[in-house]
């Protein structure tokens, strides 16, 4: 992760990429402080929303494996 912003976290995907996880996008739970969401440094699992190769940019969710099974 390189930076954490209230609207969300900026992830470096590897090789030149980068995710943006926005905080609506964010696993549903009970996260109320900053404290409580990814910190630089931290290890997070994800899945692309869209992504565009030119700009290598992704959109990044995590909401869909919370309504999976």
């Amino acid at each position: 992760m390189v930076v954490v912003a209230p609207f969300g976290v900026l992830i470096d995907l590897g090789i030149g990429f980068e995710g943006l996880l926005l905080v609506p996008e964010m696993a549903a739970d009970n996260r109320k402080r900053m404290e409580d969401y990814p910190q630089v440094g931290q290890s997070v699992t994800a899945t692309v929303l869209w992504h565009n190769d030119q700009r290598k940019q992704f959109s990044l969710t995590q909401r869909l494996k919370d309504t999976a099974g």
